[in-house]
């Protein structure tokens, strides 16, 4: 290696920051009432729990619905909850943790995302967690360290919760945040994806779905990072480097948990994996996602058109990618398409060709959607370019669309991950528990359809169940109708969760319903115990 290149190296490493820092109570036994429908009366008449599929939420009030935006930082930690500090009233309420602010998204930057269609600015809070050295989810057996690890979405959601309290701290009140947009940044996407999906792992995470208008997603890694996998490759550079560095008792470079589990084969398990993040559709469990990403310069040396916000680090990967990365492989070579960390393919995964999702950013197809070309990977987190202004108008935008949520995807083709058999096996390999699903049972009545999952419980925990209901269309088409979870602490016994699936009473008689995906999970350490993928429903 050239002593030029070896000296880019920190830059390089450094623009890893983009994706992180800167540049520079077991229920009770319950009538078998799910969303206000009654299963029918010959249910097992043995003893058990039945858990709804509509958590605890915050008690309703008469206040005016109050929208707020909520950043999320990249891979890289940024504080945790003690840092998180509120101030302000009405429109000036904003929480933040400092360094998130001024080494990350850079106040200008906020400022200008946050400011509404009447010029006035929304209020706003700026998170500051262990997305580096944690995955989002439980993790008990982390990259590093001898104990297991909460997950980064326990700050994030935490720090969210208090922001959505309002100004006076209290859940419940007149001046709560009631409807909000999240923004997040490269590795920050797959922990507010991963917050969604698990709604209902806790009542903090329902409230803050059903706040969720909409989810921004710039620079995301959907599936990956070539780069991630560069990183952990044995024999790699970084990989020596890391070695060295934790030898003489240093941090290390990007070897941690938040890094590690955005390498491009783990990321393809993950995204069909029901604990963690479920799927790849464009609807986040109901929220909508805008996705952004730049185009890397070019590797004959366009990088020098690159004037804002890491101009180092653009041209330190630039090396990296000549150096390492194969120019034959369109995911991984510059003049394929890249913003130099992630490529193209990974971080408009979520729009999924919908050229209404893309904020800017170049399809599969190779059309361009807005101004992507020379925003490099930190540029698309900062006031360069008028990314601010892109961003700023979808966020109005979400704000004055209709609210999705309530109904997911209902009567949409199919969009999630399929969980056939094939791909079960992956998921289940690491699941040693004896909890198992020991029945299920479909009914259609009235205008939806009653699950009810019978569930032997040979240890406590915190158990979930999600299961989607699918139209058969003559065709053969199958289209998404809608999809529910619930999840509570179980002890030792037999549990029973019943979820009611609704659909449109004015739907084509031609069609045939089924349940696909039923998933049962273990919150805890966010791992699947067991999955159908399909069960049919009962004349």
């Amino acid at each position: 290696m050239s002593r030029l290149s070896f000296a880019l190296l920190p830059f390089a490493l450094a623009s890893l920051a983009g994706c992180g820092s800167s540049p520079g109570a077991e229920s009770t036994q319950a009538e078998d009432v799910v969303s206000g429908k009654t299963p029918a009366k010959d249910s097992p008449a043995e003893e058990k729990n039945t858990t709804k599929s509509d958590p605890k939420t915050v008690p309703a009030t008469t206040a005016a619905k109050r929208t707020g935006v909520v950043f999320l930082h990249g891979t890289g930690d940024q504080g945790d909850v003690a840092d998180f500090k509120c101030t302000g009233t009405g429109e000036d309420f904003h929480c933040a943790v400092k360094v998130a602010v001024d080494e990350y998204w850079i106040q200008a930057t906020i400022d200008s995302e946050v400011t509404r269609g009447d010029g006035a600015k929304r209020p706003y809070a700026v998170l500051g967690c262990p997305l580096g050295s944690q995955t989002p989810w439980p993790n008990p057996k982390p990259v590093k360290g001898s104990g297991a690890e909460p997950g980064s979405a326990v700050c994030a959601a935490a720090e969210t919760a208090r922001f959505l309290n309002g100004p006076d701290g209290q859940a419940g009140t007149d001046d709560d945040i009631t409807d909000i947009v999240h923004v997040t940044h490269s590795g920050g996407s797959n922990v507010v994806r991963y917050m969604l999906q698990q709604h209902a792992s806790s009542p903090e995470l329902d409230r803050i779905h059903k706040a969720s208008r909409g989810f921004v997603g710039l620079a995301a890694p959907t599936t990956g990072t070539y780069l991630a996998d560069w990183i952990f490759r044995n024999g790699s550079l970084p990989n020596v480097l890391n070695g060295v560095i934790d030898l003489v008792g240093g941090a290390g470079l990007y070897d941690d948990d938040g890094t590690n589990f955005i390498q491009t084969s783990t990321m393809k398990v993950f995204n069909k994996d029901p604990a963690k993040l479920v799927d790849t559709a464009k609807d986040v469990a109901g929220v909508p996602s805008f996705m952004g990403a730049g185009t890397v310069p070019t590797a004959s040396g366009d990088q020098t058109l690159v004037t804002c916000a890491g101009g180092a680090e653009t041209k330190a990967l630039a090396v990296l990618h000549k150096l390492y990365l194969s120019e034959n492989d369109p995911l991984t070579s510059r003049d394929g398409c890249s913003d130099g960390f992630i490529s193209c393919q990974s971080s408009m995964a979520l729009a999924n060709g919908d050229e209404s999702r893309v904020i800017f950013g170049r399809l599969d197809n190779g059309k361009y959607i807005g101004k992507s070309l020379f925003r490099a990977h930190n540029q698309s987190r900062r006031q360069c370019d008028t990314v601010d202004v892109d961003v700023r108008g979808t966020i109005n935008a979400i704000f004055d669309a209709p609210k999705k949520v309530a109904g997911f995807a209902n009567g949409t083709a199919l969009e999630r991950l399929r969980f056939e058999p094939a791909s079960v096996t992956g998921l289940l390999e690491a699941a040693q528990s004896t909890t198992n699903i020991r029945t299920t049972r479909a009914r259609d009545i009235d205008d939806g359809v009653v699950i009810e999952i019978e569930v032997d419980v040979h240890e406590s925990a915190n158990l979930g169940v999600r299961a989607t209901l699918v139209a058969t269309t003559v065709d053969g088409t199958e289209l998404t109708v809608s999809s529910e979870q619930a999840a509570a602490p179980s002890s030792r016994g037999t549990r029973t969760f019943s979820l009611f699936l609704p659909r449109d009473a004015a739907r084509s008689q031609g069609e045939r319903l089924s349940v696909r995906d039923v998933a049962l999970i273990r919150h805890d350490d966010a791992s699947t115990l067991a999955l159908l993928p399909r069960v049919e429903i009962a004349p």
